[in-house]
């Protein structure tokens, strides 16, 4: 049904006063509006547009939040990355020294359990090498730094040694393929060269302090200082590197101490 003209001339008188009541609050909210309006003041001193708006808590945080910059995301992104990358690399080097140690343990024992492959090893080795090849044990100081030494020393003997493996009459061919599986490479004698220089300081200053025929005490606190300072210097070479920061680790909990501490005063005296 459609509404007649009638009807839309007559509308309900209730209609009308909700109307008037809809437009009176209208106009109230307006005002509000009006009221809470922005001011702008310009300060001399700070050189700088101050906007405040009325009626606005500014103690908010939504409202006082100040602009974050992007660079400082970026930047923190970019810190974190490098440092997972560094744990990386260093993890991986340290796996490789793991891997090339075991290596040169295995050569060790390999060689030093066979009368035959012994034999011929000194046979290569006499007479410009004097000395066996070492092993390192847990419970002996710097046993691992001799064994590094004596190895770099045979490195031409144990080349030649292995050119002859195959031909060597006794050891099985299942050893001989483990032996030759074993050889290092001349990344892995670089990585042992690096090695060297690290650990021989440690053993020479053990050896400083372990005299008995002089009093080592007085020479404890220049010798921990120098094993110190070294450590605290960087590099070129990440093997290097990552060679002092795990030994720092360790001389940090088991020798260094802070100054003014019962263990460093003790050394003064």
């Amino acid at each position: 049904m459609f509404r007649t003209q009638d009807n839309d001339q007559h509308d309900d008188p209730n209609d009308v006063e909700d109307e008037e009541s809809s437009d009176e609050s209208t106009d109230e909210s307006d005002d509000g509006d009006e009221e809470e309006t922005s001011t702008a003041t310009f300060t001399a001193d700070s050189d700088e547009l101050n906007v405040t708006t009325q009626g606005s808590d500014p103690n908010d945080e939504d409202e006082c939040e100040a602009p974050r910059d992007n660079t400082d995301i970026i930047s923190s992104d970019e810190e974190m990355e490098y440092d997972d990358e560094e744990i990386l690399d260093r993890s991986v080097i340290l796996e490789n020294i793991n891997h090339i140690l075991s290596s040169c343990r295995k050569i060790v024992n390999g060689i030093n359990r066979s009368s035959i492959l012994y034999e011929t090893v000194q046979n290569l080795a006499r007479p410009t090498v004097k000395g066996d090849l070492i092993l390192d044990m847990r419970i002996r100081w710097n046993s691992t730094c001799n064994m590094i030494l004596r190895l770099i020393e045979y490195r031409p003997i144990l080349t030649a040694f292995m050119n002859q493996l195959p031909s060597i009459r006794g050891p099985t061919p299942k050893k001989k393929k483990k032996l030759l599986k074993l050889q290092l490479s001349d990344m892995e004698w670089n990585v042992l060269d690096t090695l060297k220089p690290a650990l021989e300081l440690f053993s020479d200053a053990s050896d400083m302090l372990s005299g008995s025929n002089y009093p080592s005490l007085a020479m404890a606190y220049p010798v921990i200082d120098s094993l110190y300072h070294y450590l605290q210097s960087t590099s070129t070479d990440d093997i290097e590197n990552t060679i002092k920061y795990v030994l720092n680790g360790t001389f940090h909990k088991y020798v260094y101490h802070p100054i003014d501490s019962p263990e460093h005063n003790l050394l003064l005296v």
